[in-house]
């Protein structure tokens, strides 16, 4: 879902795909060693499926595509509300419920939580729960879970045969509501959750039931700018089903005859990635860590991963959010991305820097429209925000079948 104010052009034809390439050679020094980077293959599938060609409607250099823009959307919100609440264990802080958790995941963290973190049942069966009400604006979950209601903990042998059995928290939580709690009372400071909880997502880590270890603290809280509860490891976000905030960065280049996108500057990924390795990325994306603002990590991944001055990060333009819940290695990843427009010169290439991107490359609209509908090549969430960008440039035909779908999908 993208709640935004209201993509470019190359030429498809039969199996062979034109790409608009840079002239220049990627390099990017890492200590003393300067690599150079492989430059990357476009799939010559890519531009098979469309309906019809940018060349039969130039004004419309993404006709055609909507379909597979649907199905890129839908893939990036696999998790509905109705699933959140029989697939997912809530995890409610000082009362409010602000993750989901998979049962493994709940039943480790009880585990090793040294009493921290507690298991309770509801007082009855219509207490709320995350995910069963409708989305707040910034893709919140809306829940109006009372916390105070769950007053009876789970102990003894019941709870050590639940966490024996994870799955049998969920089939009971049906009924009965099973919840994981922190600090029920709401007796500590997000200063004391945070110290209390550290060690506890440490012994996860050395258990390898967390993996990808960041050293990044995410804040945990029920809606965006709302002082944290507690922070967290950055690894740690999508297995308790947190929001994470994210900054994407659409680069672009016009046409000095129209003034409209013409390319798009795309990423390769590197192959080293702990998530989503090799995939195609956008110009820059990173995480929002806590205590930073949007613009500012913006204009810091701009420098850190692209290379790109300060004089030129500065003039991207915030234009919205995009967020989804998405099905992540099981998880339920619930994630909120603030999204950028940069547009630079022509003659202005981009540079890897900090070893999280392999390669960059300069392709026309009609080859990126067409690698979102008909492969799998983008990075998921990828997808989607450069769906919403194609739709806020007037790049998708409003006559397209589907294309009213798309809106909704987008907006809603």
């Amino acid at each position: 879902r993208a709640w935004m104010v209201p993509l470019t052009r190359g030429v498809v034809t039969g199996a062979s795909v034109s790409i608009v390439r840079s002239t220049h050679t990627t390099r990017h020094t890492k200590g003393r060693k300067s690599v150079r980077m492989t430059p990357f293959r476009v799939p010559a599938t890519a531009g098979a499926a469309c309906v019809e060609s940018s060349e039969t409607h130039p004004a419309w250099p993404a006709v055609g595509c909507v379909p597979g823009f649907l199905r890129r959307v839908a893939e990036c919100n696999e998790i509905t509300s109705g699933a959140m609440g029989m697939r997912y264990i809530p995890l409610l802080v000082a009362g409010q419920a602000v993750g989901l958790m998979m049962p493994e995941f709940a039943a480790a963290l009880l585990g090793a939580g040294d009493d921290v973190f507690e298991l309770r049942r509801g007082d009855d069966e219509t207490n709320g729960g995350i995910g069963e009400t409708t989305n707040g604006a910034d893709g919140g979950d809306g829940a109006d879970t009372n916390g105070k209601a769950y007053s009876n903990v789970v102990t003894g042998d019941e709870r050590k045969n639940l966490l024996a059995a994870p799955e049998s928290m969920l089939s009971d939580s049906k009924k009965k509501k099973l919840v994981v709690t922190l600090d029920h009372a709401n007796a500590m400071t997000a200063p004391q959750r945070t110290e209390t909880v550290k060690p506890i997502l440490e012994r996860l880590k050395t258990q390898n039931v967390i993996t990808g270890w960041r050293d990044e603290l995410f804040p945990v809280n029920k809606n965006y700018g709302e002082p944290p509860l507690l922070l967290v490891e950055r690894a740690s976000a999508s297995l308790l089903g947190i929001k994470a905030y994210g900054v994407h960065v659409n680069g672009f280049v016009s046409d000095p005859s129209n003034g409209r996108v013409s390319k798009i500057w795309v990423a390769r990924r590197s192959a080293t990635k702990q998530t989503f390795p090799g995939m195609l990325d956008h110009l820059v994306a990173g995480g929002l860590p806590a205590n930073m603002d949007p613009g500012e990590c913006c204009v810091k991944e701009c420098e850190e991963e692209a290379s790109i001055p300060l004089v030129l990060a500065r003039k991207a333009q915030p234009v919205g959010l995009v967020t989804y819940s998405s099905n992540y290695k099981g998880c339920c990843k619930r994630d909120v991305l603030f999204c950028y427009d940069l547009e630079l010169p022509s003659d202005f290439v981009p540079q890897p820097n900090d070893g999280e991107v392999e390669s960059f490359e300069l392709l026309t609209v009609d080859v990126v429209s067409k690698l979102i509908a008909n492969t799998k090549e983008f990075k998921p969430n990828v997808a989607v925000v450069l769906c919403d960008f194609f739709v806020r440039h007037g790049l998708v035909a409003p006559s397209d079948p589907g294309y009213v779908e798309l809106v909704q999908n987008l907006r809603q």
